[in-house]
């Protein structure tokens, strides 16, 4: 039985993200065995681990693993709430990045991606039952290879002041911080500069040349990359070498060079060709309704009416306390029909993801 384990090449381990428990070992199986050509023949074996949580299955072969990797990457629906691990040694692999924070544009990522590998398929945005994308970002790439070696990606990445987390099968964890497979970044004593990427001291005492995390060149630093997506939409665009070799436009300079270069008239030349305008001497005629005097308006002696006092009794206090008890009777029975809406809502996709 050892020998047959170690001859296993191609498995996957699935867990569980979400917030709510865990679905059963027979929902993930029948998600698995629902994928496009895969059959439980082409199955080794589908074991729940003690957690609840992950779950390990191996295939037979080849075929069978890559096809339920490209239906796990393209129907983000069924398996938005699984992460995938898996240790074998493909070059195209299927990566996951997740950051904290939606202020990180895609073509950051994408910039910072194309140091290790090759983008084959556009992102993929998952998004939750709300229809809100939750942060996390799906690829599929292929891996760049180094004097043959393999390049890794980094398990996680730091755009400024935004840290992110890559995810894909058969990586290999490591120390952010120093590189070491041994402990993660919070187990690790060392100390980095995160503005010229050394180990011994801290950014406020670096005096290093900067080294930028988006693109891994030296003289400059995230904010200042010329390859970040921020910085490439504020560069103006350089129109006028193109423009200024126009022959239309040519033809309209040479002609103002030609109008302004012309002799103008002088201003007696201008006044003297004017046609002068014969003043009026006649004297406007004065209306009589301007000198006669004006008729005074009369004065208002009629006494204005005086407004009727109200003899009508105010409401009860006890009629004003029923109609508030019957509003807020009105406004509990509105809640319970809402309630009972979402139950029966939210019941209908439980029963519509078991039948499926």
């Amino acid at each position: 039985m050892a020998s047959a384990a170690l001859r296993v090449k191609h498995w996957v381990k699935l867990k569980f993200i979400g917030h709510d428990d865990p679905p059963e070992r027979n929902i993930v199986g029948r998600m698995i065995l629902d994928s496009h050509w895969i059959t439980a023949q082409d199955l080794l074996s589908f074991i729940g681990l003690p957690n609840k949580k992950e779950f390990e299955v191996c295939f037979k072969e080849q075929r069978a693993f890559s096809t339920f990797i490209d239906n796990f990457t393209n129907n983000t629906e069924n398996w938005k709430y699984f992460e995938i691990f898996s240790p074998n040694e493909d070059e195209v692999k299927n990566i996951i990045v997740k950051f904290w924070t939606g202020r990180v544009q895609d073509e950051d990522i994408e910039t910072y991606l194309k140091r290790y590998c090759e983008i084959l398929k556009p992102v993929i945005k998952p998004t939750d039952n709300l229809g809100l994308w939750y942060g996390v970002r799906k690829y599929v790439v292929k891996m760049k290879k180094t004097n043959g070696q393999t390049m890794r990606i980094p398990n996680s990445v730091s755009l400024g002041p935004y840290t992110g987390k890559i995810s894909y099968p058969g990586q290999v964890s490591a120390c952010f911080i120093c590189n070491s497979t041994e402990h993660q970044a919070r187990e690790c004593s060392e100390t980095k500069c995160w503005q010229c990427g050394n180990l011994g001291h801290k950014s406020k005492d670096c005096s290093s040349v900067p080294l930028c995390s988006l693109c891994g060149e030296k003289g400059h630093n995230y904010f200042n990359c010329p390859n970040s997506y921020a910085n490439r939409s504020r560069m103006p665009h350089n129109t006028q070498e193109s423009t200024s070799r126009d022959p239309t436009v040519l033809a309209v300079q040479r002609s103002r060079t030609q109008e302004e270069a012309a002799p103008r008239p002088s201003a007696q030349d201008q006044t003297a060709t004017r046609p002068r305008i014969q003043e009026e001497a006649a004297p406007r005629p004065r209306t009589q309704d301007q000198t006669a005097p004006r008729p005074r308006i009369q004065e208002q002696t009629v006494p204005r009416p005086r407004i009727q006092e109200q003899t009508a009794p105010r409401p009860r206090i006890q009629e004003q306390t029923a109609s508030r008890t019957r509003t807020q009777e009105q406004m509990m029975t509105n809640k319970i029909s809402s309630l009972k809406i979402y139950f029966i809502s939210s019941l209908q996709k439980i029963l519509t993801l078991l039948k499926s």
